[in-house]
Order: structure tokens, then C-alpha cells, then sequence
């Protein structure tokens, strides 16, 4: 990686590490797991690299609010473009150099998922506006989207706790449920609310928000299974 955060001695052993893994995985068996939006222009492509550099892996969507995964909070630190790299092939095993050796397949599965959603994000950004391209992609209209979805974020949490218990963050049960709907009445672990905010404002775009996104199915993109209300 060029990023400056790479001359840093334990962030690069880290990451060193994690590449021998990975190379020493790529010898076992190969298996595809994140797989890039295909058909992007020279110039889209281009547009993302350079925003992978500056992003982060707590910028992606998967970290659940009420629950803390170690695991997933050691990539926090690595930029996309790292993340990216390190989960690009995985051992037949499901092992991998990104969280070699207390990873899963189940969780490695989930950060590609949030990958593909990162990517999906900064397409629509694109879509909006050619005038994004030389833009950090994911920060585009971060202001104005912060200030729609907290103004909506009551209803945004009643919509999306109607709407099935299993998300792109990960589940969320009764007790979590319970706990998220204390947040917003009382003010207290109101840091759970916040992952919440924070993914529904850098997941969609200032033109989504500015119409009836409660309505229109923009929020359906954060349920992975929605309840049968039938």
C-alpha cells in the first residue's frame, strides 16, 4: 500500500503478516469472494482506486450496533483498498490472510458483502454527477445527507425494525430491538443510533434522501431478510 499510514511499524507488520498468510492461502486453492462491479469505465475505476486509499474499514456497513466483533474491528484501520486486496482470494479451507487464523468464512463472506456494497455506493455517486469523479466519492454531500437522516432517524429505525431482524450489519433480536428503541427515547447508548445513522447517510445518495426515501424502497438495500407480514 502507498497510503502514509503504512510507515507506521506495527500497522505495516500487520499487514505484512496478513499478505504472507494470504500468498501461503493462494498456494492451498483459489476461491473467489469479492468480486468487483464489472463493466466500470477507465475513468470509474480510477475514481474508486483513488477513494479506496482514503476510506477506511469502519466506513463499511457491516459492524453491528449492538454487538462488537473483535475481528471485525481489526480491519478497521486498513483502507479499502487493503481490505480489498487482502480478501481477494480466500483458502479452500475459507481461511484467509485479512483474518487468518480467528476468522470465519461466515465473517469473510460479510466484510465482501460490505465491500460490494461500498462499491455499489460510490456507483451511484458516479451516476449522479461527473463532477463526483475527482471527489473522495464516499464523502460527497456528506453534510446535507447528516443533517436528512437525523432528522428522520426516528422513522428510519421504525422502518427498518419493522422490516425484519436480519441486516446488512448483522441480526438484530427483541433485546437489541429494545435497545435501539431505548436510544432513541432516552438519549442513553445513543452510540447505537449513531452506526446506524452513519451507515443509512454513507449508503445513499443526497438525491435518494431529498425524495421519499421512507417509501420508495431506498432502505430495503440495508434489510437482508425481510419479515413476511402476511
Amino acid at each position: 500500500s502507498n497510503h502514509p499510514k503504512f510507515r507506521d511499524a506495527k500497522y505495516k507488520s500487520i499487514l505484512t503478516t496478513a499478505i504472507r498468510t494470504l500468498k501461503k492461502a493462494n498456494a492451498e486453492g483459489r476461491k473467489k469472494l469479492y468480486i468487483p462491479i464489472e463493466g466500470l469505465s477507465a475513468e470509474e475505476n480510477k475514481a474508486i482506486a483513488a477513494t479506496d486509499l482514503q476510506v477506511y474499514g469502519s466506513s463499511l456497513p457491516i459492524y453491528n450496533p449492538t454487538f462488537k466483533s473483535r475481528t471485525l474491528k481489526s480491519i478497521s484501520e486498513f483502507t479499502i483498498s487493503d481490505i480489498k486486496f487482502l480478501i481477494s482470494r480466500i483458502a479452500i479451507d475459507g481461511k484467509n490472510g485479512l483474518v487468518n487464523p480467528i476468522g470465519t468464512k461466515r465473517l469473510l463472506s460479510r466484510i465482501a458483502m460490505g465491500l460490494s456494497l461500498y462499491d455499489r455506493q460510490l456507483k451511484r455517486v458516479m451516476d449522479a454527477s461527473v463532477e463526483n469523479f475527482n471527489s473522495n466519492l464516499f464523502t460527497v454531500d456528506f453534510e446535507e445527507k447528516q443533517m436528512i437522516v437525523e432528522h428522520n432517524i426516528k422513522d428510519i429505525i421504525d422502518y427498518l425494525l419493522s422490516s425484519g431482524d436480519d441486516f446488512v450489519w448483522g441480526q438484530i433480536g427483541e433485546l437489541a430491538k429494545e435497545k435501539l428503541k431505548d436510544a432513541l427515547l432516552t438519549g442513553n447508548n445513543y452510540e447505537y443510533i449513531e452506526i446506524i445513522l452513519r451507515v443509512i447517510r454513507d449508503y445513499t445518495t443526497l438525491e435518494e434522501l431529498s425524495g421519499p426515501f421512507l417509501d420508495d424502497g431506498t432502505l430495503k438495500r440495508f434489510v437482508m431478510k425481510p419479515l413476511d407480514k402476511h
